[in-house]
């Protein structure tokens, strides 16, 4: 998938390609367990009011990421959450809500459960996730979904 819309691509395909490696390289990167950062994506659409849920997976789906996506509704207590997770997304959450009352403690539960390197390439990606969501619903393709 691409997270760049199709009528952006086909005027820009270079930049496109090169866009894509980036995000796709965040959201596959290794300090993050695989579809953490694309189950931040859904959740982030959903707040966002994509009912689509967003411009769809960057990264290779893990095969529990739809049971994980399911439990969304109730991320906080659902245990198909794990703690990874549950940090990660209240993180994301509250970066889109409201970035400037981010807090310590918020961090802190990332950190305590990826480390450093995984906090960082969280608030990257939770940044990259949010642009994404924004451009999808400003320059998606109506829908249509993701262009290969």
């Amino acid at each position: 998938m691409t997270p760049v819309p199709a009528r952006v691509a086909a005027a820009h395909p270079a930049m496109a390609a090169a866009w894509d490696a980036y995000v796709h390289g965040v959201f596959t990167h290794p300090a993050l367990p695989a579809g953490t950062l694309d189950l931040c994506l859904v959740r982030i659409a959903g707040l966002l009011g994509d009912a689509d849920g967003g411009p769809g997976p960057v990264a290779p789906a893990p095969a529990d990421l739809t049971d994980r996506v399911a439990a969304l509704p109730a991320w906080t207590t659902d245990p198909r959450i794990g703690p990874v997770d549950r940090a990660c997304l209240a993180l994301a959450e509250q970066f889109v809500l409201d970035a400037q009352a981010l807090d310590d403690a918020t961090t802190e539960a990332v950190r305590a459960v990826v480390g450093d390197r995984g906090l960082a390439v969280l608030v990257i990606g939770v940044g990259l996730a949010e642009g994404l969501v924004r451009a999808d619903l400003a320059l998606g393709d109506g829908g249509t979904g993701p262009v290969a």
